[in-house]
């Protein structure tokens, strides 16, 4: 008896082989479901599943790759029928149905080519994410040194009681230590002449009062939160420092031999080991408080040495207050967002300007075009995140 999905041979007293019988088992009373979308998207060519809405090779044993296999209601409700497909695919579909889904990539494309969103064309006729309730905390949004003011610092309006914000923005500009991106964010989104914030990736004008509209003001992070950015990792000193050898203390491999033990206690063992060395001179001699038994023409030298360094070294870099051109920090739609998660603000790019010109265009979509550098989830065959395994669990009762 052959497959009912690939046509090799089969199990005993089983319809499948063993490949596909682990990807069409289920909890679930949906095994005739899934059995459907693997038969759509099995190629004999190449003996391998391809997605549904890409063409895309997909993946059978890393759990931990964007497009390992998972199975995606077209519509997003559980009675739908299934569609095998990649776990960014499922990932940023979300709560879109099919035709939304297409629809909001050829959209997000026509609108970085320099057009026009058309916002009646996606209809979210099955969304249900309710956006998370702002912290609001009395005079956490000044700071050091900030006084309030008459008018918001954003829209112009006037100011809640003691803070530089309205009521409105005010909701949405505390967010811990992101507060200052948060800020800058809202002033670049800000339209006065609507009144309103608008997408970056849209430009359509944004819900700020309904948290469960797809179109309710979110922030949308360069990259996925707390996560560090592979194309550009943080600097590392070498060991020596800029000035010469480094003066943090040694690991213990490399700490100094302390002589034989002894039994005479803690201090005899004090005095057998070697006096540890002396810290390498720091690039900046400042001059240091007077002990009382320096006198002036050693403070005077200090002072000199110190101006000398100084002239040097240059003085600090003052902060620069000016935007930067790729923000930390954009006004976005939280469906936008929400599709965005695991992907960066140029990654997510090239991925919807690849789908839009695939469901547009009928153009071939490239998997590899794209690395996905910052997607770090582990999805089962459902789409759902795979929680971390603990240990056993200690029997109840037992000492």
């Amino acid at each position: 008896m052959n497959c009912l999905i690939c046509s090799k041979p089969t199990l005993p007293r089983c319809s499948y082989d063993p490949r596909c019988r682990k990807l069409v088992t289920s909890r679930h009373a949906d095994l005739l479901k899934r059995r459907t979308a693997l038969q759509k998207s099995y190629s004999k060519a190449d003996d391998s599943f391809h997605c549904h809405y890409t063409g895309a090779k997909l993946e059978e044993k890393a759990t931990s790759s964007p497009w390992y296999i998972v199975f995606d209601h077209i519509i997003p409700i559980p009675s739908s029928a299934l569609a095998a497909t990649g776990a960014v695919i499922n990932e940023a579909k979300g709560d879109l149905t099919d035709e939304e889904f297409k629809t909001a990539n050829i959209q997000l494309r026509k609108r970085k080519n320099g057009g026009v969103f058309d916002k009646a064309s996606i209809k979210f006729q099955y969304w249900s994410r309710v956006a998370e309730p702002p912290q609001l905390m009395l005079g956490g949004e000044l700071l050091m040194g900030e006084k309030p003011t008459e008018n918001c610092i954003i829209c112009g309006k006037p100011s809640f009681k003691g803070s530089v914000y309205c009521p409105r923005c005010r909701r949405f500009t505390q967010g811990g230590k992101d507060c200052l991106a948060r800020r800058a964010a809202m002033k670049a989104s800000y339209d006065k002449e609507a009144d309103g914030f608008r997408c970056q990736y849209t430009g359509i004008l944004l819900d700020d009062q309904n948290g469960k509209s797809p179109w309710y003001v979110s922030f949308d992070h360069k990259c996925p939160v707390r996560k560090a950015d592979p194309a550009n990792p943080p600097a590392q000193e070498p060991s020596g420092g800029p000035a010469g050898p480094s003066t943090s203390p040694a690991k213990p491999s490399q700490m100094p031999a302390r002589g034989p033990p002894s039994s005479q206690g803690r201090s005899k063992r004090a005095q057998l080991a070697p006096a540890a060395p002396s810290p390498a001179p720091s690039s900046r001699i400042w001059p240091q408080p007077n002990s009382g038994e320096e006198d002036r023409a050693t403070m005077a030298r200090r002072s000199s040495d110190s101006l000398t360094n100084y002239k040097a070294c240059g003085p600090l870099a003052p902060r620069s207050r000016a935007e930067p051109e790729d923000p930390a920090l954009v006004v976005s739609a939280l469906w936008v967002t929400i599709m965005k998660e695991e992907m960066s603000r140029d990654e997510f790019q090239a991925f919807y300007m690849a789908l839009g010109a695939h469901f547009e265009n009928g153009a071939e979509y490239d998997p590899k075009a794209l690395k996905f550098d910052y997607w770090r989830k582990k999805t089962n065959q459902y789409g759902r995140a795979m929680p971390k395994r603990k240990g056993p669990a200690r029997a109840r009762g037992g000492r």
